[in-house]
Order: structure tokens, then C-alpha cells, then sequence
């Protein structure tokens, strides 16, 4: 699926540096629009302030919109992004240094709207802000490993546009004609693939907090497998409007064709290479069984897994706070462990039967993860790099399923969108299961109808869109 994709990825790596000097010297033009003479605003609302600014992305004339943006070629995205580069500059600054910066978490939140709109441009004008300022992040964060994770955060955003359009579109066809049953399953698996990207993504840059060596794994995890899901998204998206008989020329299939053609792009100026570089030197660990003694009660693994990040978690720089690896491994490990004896008995039971697959794929890789590395055989330790990469991705929906649990938001704590991510995983691995209950895919369908209709976006967060 996702990963036949590697290959066209990787090969963006090396024009990525190039690419990226252009964002640099732009002059801003939106500067009149900072407001550091006021106390700065929660991140919510400073994201509902950009999304003001940059305005309806439906309106033809607006330079911010999806017509323009959907034309421009890579300059026009690099003067945009110049642009508008000093209008987010302060979300990378810290707070004492007169800012907004208080977590990697919250910044991603507060860019949302712009990363949403445009992945190409949002993270070249969030790189080009971040690089501007000479690295004004406060210790632990390092400037080069937080524009890895702007590379997957931007994907999933703009991923979650286009799937965004496609429900509004195919519910408007929906009034005029029977609706084709095939479009639910498409989207829901979309749905599910892109909160399960978003998932790995969050624990992602809450492991900025641990250090260069505390989350490299999973950073390197989210930047080397989020690329390769978002394709998938775009795929079943692109096949739900061609059922309702949208073309190429239609809107919504443009945006997924720009979503697709950022893709690479983005995941090259993130450092796709990298990461995958860093998960195969990382095979040896990621084969161990430390995972065992890292289950989701473990103190310190909280703020990994909760669902919303107001301030910096007060236990991040606790000694011995588990390495992000082995917590999301802890959190798989855990789950294959229960039997599922709540009121939810039946998806609990699910849930702990989908773990114990992955786990058993997880002890047949330790066999060949702890001799191999980059330095063996090229091909079969990038095989287990991909494998483990998604083993993680399993891992952080679990975590966030937990997390949302205990008085979490309505549909977070519920298991569909879990079980419906995690057989999206273990297709990808390979792994012969019965498919997902039918339920699951009207479940999500449903969800998604239901924010199009409150003005949600198809994020974790449940986030409120101004368009």
C-alpha cells in the first residue's frame, strides 16, 4: 500500500536543502497583523485568528485559497511563504522571550489553519520562521528535529482538507442522487488512517521534552511513516468523489491532487532519509523487550498519551521517564495483556486480540532486529524499519485510545476509530485477519457527517473550522 511509495519518496531527499533556502530571504508582508503589545491569547484562539487572516480558502480571489493554491508551482508557494513567515514567527518563541512557544504540541495546534491550507507552504513558512530566529527554542527542544515533525503534522493537516472537502461533497451529491455504500468505508478508512498519523504525530513531539535520545525512535517513526499513510488517505479519498463522479477538473480532486504532489516534497524538506537512517539504527533497541516494564499506568508515561496539552508536562524532565519507543511498545504489550471484561466487552476483546497479533509480529522482528542495523543488509533492515515504524504507529493509537478513556472527549474514547486504525495496520503488515466490522466504517462515516455539519475539523482534537 503506502510503502511502495519509499521509493519516490526518498528520492526528493536530496533537493530538499536546495528547496529550502529559498523560504529564507522573503520579505514579510503581513507584519501589521503581529500583536506582541497584548498578552498573547490561548493557542486555540491565535489558531482561529490565523484562520481569519488567511481567510475563506473557498473564495477564487483570495491568494490563500485553494484555486490559487491548488496553481501555484514551487516559487509561488516559496513568496508566499516568505509572506507570511513573520506573521507565525513569534508561536517560536518562548514566552519569556516574549513569544508564545510553550510546547511543540501547542504550536502545532496554533499553525493548524495555515498547515491545513497548504502543507508545501506550511511547513516551508513555519521552517523558514523557525530557522530565521537562530534557534530561540528553549532547552531540550533542537530546531532541526522540530522541522522533522512539522513535516507530518503539515501532511496529516492538509490530508484532513481533502477529506474534509470530499465529505462535503459527496453529502451535497447525496442530495440529489442514492449514495453508493462503497464512499462510507473509503472515507472511514481515511478517517481512521489520518487520526491514527495524527496520534503517532502527537506522541511524537510530546517526546521533544525527553531529549535528542528519550523519543529518537518514534520521532524518526512519524517522519519516515506518516508520508506513506497520507498517500493512502489521499487514495481512498480520491476514490469516494470518483464514485460520485467527480473529476479531475472538480475542486475537491484538485486538492487531493496538490495534497499528493506536496507529499513528497514535504517529506523530503522534513528529512524522509533520515528517519529512515535513524529507524534502522535503531533496530537492535527496538527489538528488545525493555517494552515489557512500560505499561500506560507507569508514572511518566502520561503526558505521552493524554489527549489535550494545555502547558508543558510538569513530570517531563523526571528522571528514568520511559524512552518513547518502549512506552508506545508498553502500551501495545499492555493491551495484548487484558480480556476485555468492561461494558465494552466486545471491542475491548477486539482491541486485546488485534495487540496480540502485533505482538507476535513484534517477536518474530526481534529475531532479525537485534543483529541488524545499517550496516548489515541494506533491503532487509529497511524491511524492519518499515515494520516497526508501523508496529508504533499501532502502539500511539492505543495510547491515545487510553488516554481518552478516563473523562475524555466523546469519540476518542471510543473504540471504533482504534479498531478500525489498528486493521488498517495489520493489512499493512500483512498480517491475515478477518476484516473490520461494518459498524466501524458507519461509525466513522456518521463522525465525520457530524462535524461537517458543527464546523469540526477531522482531527483528534475535534478542532472548531471557521470554513
Amino acid at each position: 500500500m503506502g510503502f511502495a511509495r519509499q521509493g519516490r519518496l526518498l528520492e526528493h531527499d536530496s533537493a530538499a536543502a536546495a528547496a529550502a533556502q529559498s523560504h529564507r530571504s522573503r520579505p514579510p508582508a503581513l507584519t501589521a497583523h503581529r500583536r506582541t503589545e497584548v498578552p498573547p491569547p490561548d493557542a486555540t484562539r491565535r489558531a482561529l485568528r490565523l484562520e481569519a487572516l488567511l481567510a475563506d480558502p473557498h473564495e477564487p480571489a483570495n491568494p490563500y485559497g485553494y484555486e490559487t493554491l491548488t496553481a501555484a508551482d514551487a516559487q509561488g508557494s516559496a513568496e508566499r511563504a516568505g509572506e507570511l513567515r513573520d506573521l507565525v514567527a513569534a508561536e517560536f518563541l518562548p514566552v519569556a522571550s516574549g513569544g508564545h512557544f510553550v510546547t511543540a504540541g501547542l504550536l502545532v495546534r496554533a499553525l493548524r489553519p495555515l498547515l491545513r491550507r497548504d502543507a508545501a507552504l506550511g511547513h516551508a513558512c513555519a521552517a523558514g520562521a523557525l530557522t530565521a530566529d537562530g534557534g530561540g527554542l528553549p532547552a531540550p527542544y533542537r530546531a532541526h528535529e522540530l522541522v522533522r515533525l512539522l513535516g507530518p503534522a503539515a501532511l496529516t493537516a492538509a490530508a484532513g482538507s481533502a477529506l474534509r472537502g470530499a465529505v462535503r461533497a459527496v453529502a451535497l451529491r447525496e442530495e440529489h442522487q442514492p449514495p453508493p455504500q462503497r464512499w462510507r468505508a473509503s472515507l472511514a478508512a481515511a478517517f481512521a488512517d489520518l487520526l491514527a498519523c495524527e496520534s503517532l504525530t502527537t506522541v511524537a513531539l510530546r517526546t521533544l521534552h525527553l531529549g535528542p535520545a528519550g523519543g529518537r525512535a518514534v520521532r524518526a517513526a512519524a517522519g519516515y511513516v506518516v508520508p506513506l499513510v497520507v498517500g493512502d488517505v489521499l487514495d481512498e479519498v480520491v476514490l469516494a468523489l470518483a464514485e460520485y463522479g467527480y473529476g479531475c477538473g472538480d475542486p475537491e480532486m484538485r486538492l487531493c491532487a496538490k495534497v499528493a504532489a506536496d507529499v513528497p516534497r514535504v517529506a523530503a524538506a522534513a528529512g524522509l532519509g533520515a528517519c529512515q537512517a535513524d529507524l534502522m539504527r535503531a533496530l537492535p533497541s527496538l527489538a528488545g523487550g525493555g517494552f515489557r516494564l512500560a505499561p500506560t499506568g507507569t508514572p511518566g508515561t502520561g503526558p505521552l498519551f493524554r489527549p489535550d496539552e494545555h502547558t508543558r508536562p510538569a513530570d517531563a524532565d523526571r528522571p528514568g521517564l520511559l524512552d518513547g519507543a518502549a512506552a508506545l511498545l508498553g502500551v501495545l504489550a499492555e493491551t495484548a495483556a487484558s480480556t476485555g471484561n468492561d461494558t465494552a466487552a466486545d471491542a475491548d476483546t477486539a482491541l486485546a486480540r488485534l495487540a496480540r497479533r502485533l505482538m507476535t509480529e513484534h517477536r518474530v522482528l526481534s529475531g532479525s532486529g537485534r543483529t541488524a542495523g545499517p550496516q548489515g543488509a541494506p533491503p532487509a533492515a529497511r524491511a524492519l524499519a518499515d515494520r516497526h515504524a508501523l508496529l508504533m504507529l499501532a502502539g500511539s493509537v492505543l495510547g491515545i485510545l487510553a488516554g481518552a478513556r478516563p473523562g475524555g472527549s466523546r469519540f476518542l474514547a471510543r473504540p471504533s476509530w482504534a479498531l478500525l486504525a489498528l486493521s488498517r495496520v495489520t493489512q499493512r503488515l500483512g498480517i491475515p485477519l478477518a476484516g473490520p466490522d461494518p459498524d466501524l466504517h458507519l461509525d466513522l462515516a456518521a463522525e465525520l457527517l457530524a462535524r461537517l455539519r458543527q464546523g469540526i475539523d477531522c482531527d483528534l482534537h475535534a478542532t472548531r473550522a471557521l470554513w
